[in-house]
């Protein structure tokens, strides 16, 4: 019960500050940035997959034919994780420019 009145109190608030933005696109905004942080997550855990599996190529004797895959599973998981960086900025930048109402939204919209 205690959060939803937080959660009530909190949309009271944003309401105020922008009255001309309707609850559903609050909720539409909190989703597409939620969105688009599960994207980033998603893209590092790829690349972190992609490290640990050359990791184990190098160490495990029974794959030291497939050594030179190491260095091509490393660079794959750095282009990955680089991706979803750039990704993730470029999508930011983009959500706080469309939802731009008012100069101080732009302000909360890129607070995270």
């Amino acid at each position: 019960m205690m959060m939803k009145q937080m959660v009530d109190r909190q949309l009271e608030k944003e309401q105020e500050a922008h009255p001309e933005i309707i609850l559903r696109d609050f909720l539409a905004i909190d989703r597409t940035r939620l969105a688009n942080q599960r994207t980033l997550l998603s893209f590092l855990r790829t690349g972190l997959y992609l490290f640990v599996t050359a990791l184990a190529v190098w160490k495990v004797d029974f794959l030291e034919d497939l050594a030179f895959l190491t260095g091509i599973l490393i660079g794959l998981g750095a282009i990955t994780m680089l991706v979803g960086v750039i990704n993730y900025f470029t999508m930011r930048k983009k959500i706080a420019r469309h939802y731009q109402v008012s100069p101080k939204a732009k302000g909360e919209l890129m607070k995270e």
